[in-house]
């Protein structure tokens, strides 16, 4: 009974240390806007000609698969970082030497997992309830139809995160920037498989709400050509005017329904079980056989200490060499080396092949494809810019050096520029030799803006995490998608002849100011 009690307190310690952070509040406040927007039929579903009835069920099914699908994806970034905060803070160490198994440990932080975003759900349901009774009609309210789509729907999503998140961390390989894009890219293929409407794969709901309303609208419009369309529907004029509303009591609940929500609790259980196998337990004698050889070749080739002798005495001069001049070419070596250290040949070499392909193939494809290939590939670098002093506990040393802000932080932000042109540097000489100015100011603009939003990011919040999250959606919608307001890398035509890059000169200045600043007040204080 000990035992479990433990376990117990080890969840609920975990639970209220996360929700008191300011990343919870913030996430909270934005499924509650979020909630307000659907509520409110601002941000909706449509099918083409047609929507659903506004009553309990729709309002409480749009909002909670929309609420799913956003945590879904966010959700996991907000929770994974549980073991990582028991490692950096040596808590782990502790419980390592306590009786709690492995598999006991993963099994309470996935449910500290589930807890958090289910607190989300409860909060946004609580939220839809308040808003629907302001802006719905109170005639028509029914509870049950409401909060329903969030048990069946929400919930077993949920765990299903939550179990992911402690699989990404508990297998370290996945623990970091490459688990994150791994992650980002498995969702996006996870949705692409709900619109395709693939049942057992719709992992957001969403699929079960769409052939529900779809069977609605072809009940009384048997011909209907019914399209999806998700968004801020309300303001687009055109849409407004040809929908045509049709009665739906809800989603009609199988059990074929249940068992296939059910799967994705099963699947997050054995993922959190696979776990157990890999997870070192906080072990830090992790280290592998060529490190260990490195090690002992190193002290092998160590020159001998010279002998000691009574008379012999250690001047000033042979213990410290100083620096007359400070360097900025050894200090942005340094820096880049600091960056690029730590990487397998293979990504070397991967990144040598972007820039020749960037070269030899056509240019369409080119701008298209090997563009936004080599602004992904090292995004591990620039992710980092701003956290190694909060990682490695260097700030002390750091901020104690002469001029840290004027002198180290324009070096770091420069070695990250300096890696994203080389990036870009086969289709910065196409455009320079095809004369095509435009592209390359907009090449130009990204490799300033890219390392400046790492460097702000990473110096506000001394984490990876908001970076890579936030560039991995701008990089995906923008430059893969071809979305013109976010597509800072210039991959389609449009991006380019709108002088888009104007705005991400002028938004990479604002970020290095910001980031500047925030180091000055990290001096001081």
């Amino acid at each position: 009974m000990k035992y479990y009690h433990v376990i117990k307190q080890l969840i609920l310690a975990d639970f209220r240390e996360r929700t008191r952070r300011y990343s919870f509040l913030l996430m909270l406040l934005g499924i509650l806007f979020l909630s307000y927007l659907v509520i409110t039929d601002q941000y909706t579903i449509r099918f083409g000609e047609y929507r659903g009835e506004f009553n309990t069920a729709w309002a409480g099914s749009v909002t909670a698969v929309i609420t799913t699908l956003l945590l879904c994806l966010a959700g996991f970034y907000l929770v994974k970082n549980t073991i990582r905060n028991d490692r950096i803070t040596n808590v782990g160490q502790i419980l390592a030497a306590t009786p709690i198994s492995r598999f006991s440990y993963l099994m309470a932080k996935f449910f500290s997992n589930f807890l958090v975003l289910a607190l989300m759900i409860g909060i946004q349901v609580l939220a839809a309830i308040v808003m629907y009774l302001i802006y719905g009609d109170k005639s028509g309210f029914n509870l049950w139809h409401l909060i329903t789509p969030f048990i069946i729907l929400s919930l077993p999503a949920m765990m299903f995160v939550a179990a992911i998140a402690v699989t990404f961390e508990g297998i370290r390989p996945l623990s970091g920037t490459m688990g994150n894009i791994i992650y980002f890219f498995l969702i996006e293929t996870t949705l692409v498989f709900t619109i395709m409407e693939h049942s057992l794969i719709d992992l957001p709901g969403i699929n079960t709400f769409i052939k529900s309303t779809k069977e609605a609208i072809r009940a009384i419009y048997p011909d209907a050509e019914v399209g999806v369309q998700v968004g801020f529907l309300a303001f687009d004029e055109s849409l407004a005017k040809a929908v045509n509303i049709v009665p739906w009591d809800g989603i009609k609940w199988s059990m074929a329904i249940i068992w296939q929500r059910l799967m994705w609790v099963g699947l997050g259980l054995a993922s959190v079980l696979i776990t157990v196998p890999f997870f070192n337990r906080f072990d830090q004698t992790h280290l592998t056989r060529g490190t260990i050889r490195k090690e002992k070749n190193k002290k092998a080739e160590a020159p001998p200490l010279p002998a000691k002798s009574p008379s012999s005495t250690l001047s000033y001069k042979q213990i410290v060499t100083p620096t007359v001049r400070y360097h900025y070419t050894s200090m942005l070596v340094a820096e880049l080396r600091l960056m690029l250290k730590g990487y397998h040949n293979i990504l070397y070499i991967l990144a040598l092949g972007i820039i020749v392909t960037q070269l030899v193939i056509p240019f369409e494809p080119a701008r298209h494809i090997s563009v936004a290939a080599a602004m992904i590939l090292p995004i591990s670098c620039w992710s980092a810019m701003g956290t190694r002093e909060t990682r490695y506990n260097t700030a002390q040393l750091l901020f104690s050096s002469p001029y840290p802000v004027s002198r180290q932080f324009p070096i770091s932000w420069f070695a990250g520029v300096t890696i994203a042109l080389l990036m870009l540097s086969g289709m910065i000489i196409r455009t320079v030799l095809g004369g095509e100015w435009s592209h390359l100011l907009t090449l130009l603009s990204a490799a300033l803006f890219t390392p400046s939003l790492a460097l702000a990011f990473g110096t506000v919040t001394g984490s990876r995490k908001l970076f890579e999250v936030i560039y991995l959606f701008m990089w995906y919608v923008g430059a893969v998608e071809k979305l013109k307001p976010l597509n800072f890398l210039g991959t389609s035509e449009d991006a380019v002849t709108t002088d888009i890059y104007l705005s991400y000169l002028c938004l990479a200045m604002a970020l290095f100011i910001i980031a500047i600043l925030t180091r000055k007040r990290q001096v001081i204080l």
